[in-house]
């Protein structure tokens, strides 16, 4: 009986675990929220359930972007767990994903959408564009999808 019983009760822990980690942020994981480019200080926060960046040069007032992707979100990450960064025609790009699991018990998929970010100095751009994979991180996104997101 606990050859069956042992195994059936590890799979429902499993099963519960994933189901209850959806849509937050795991605790073992310290999310990357914050960001310096320069003298450009880039800061993830919560703006009623959607992600928003905060850009700040030091100088007085602070720029709010909408980045139009749910909360919780946060900068894409290395290998190493270090925010990434890829650098291209004068410009810094970094991305901010926001990933959730699918719901369905047979379902290993994420929702993730994807905002590129862009500074050349004290000048910070949202891309236009968004992106909905259904990839789940960790993932080394290509450089392109960096760039790509602004054309």
């Amino acid at each position: 009986m606990s050859r069956v019983f042992t195994p059936l009760l590890i799979a429902v822990v499993a099963v519960l675990n994933n189901v209850s980690c959806a849509g937050t942020i795991d605790p073992g994981v310290h999310p990357k929220l914050q960001l310096k480019v320069g003298q450009t200080q880039l800061r993830l926060e919560d703006g009623d359930g959607v992600c928003r960046a905060i850009a700040s040069t030091g100088e007085g007032a602070a720029a709010r972007y909408i980045l139009d992707v749910p909360w919780p979100c946060q900068f894409h990450v290395d290998k190493a767990g270090n925010v990434r960064t890829i650098q291209g025609a004068g410009h810094v790009y970094v991305l901010v994903e926001s990933s959730t699991r699918v719901k369905g018990a047979s379902s290993d998929d994420c929702e993730t959408f994807l905002r590129s970010i862009r500074i050349n100095g004290k000048r910070v751009e949202v891309s236009p564009h968004k992106d909905r994979v259904a990839s789940c991180p960790p993932f080394q996104w290509d450089a392109l999808m960096f760039k790509e997101l602004f054309d």
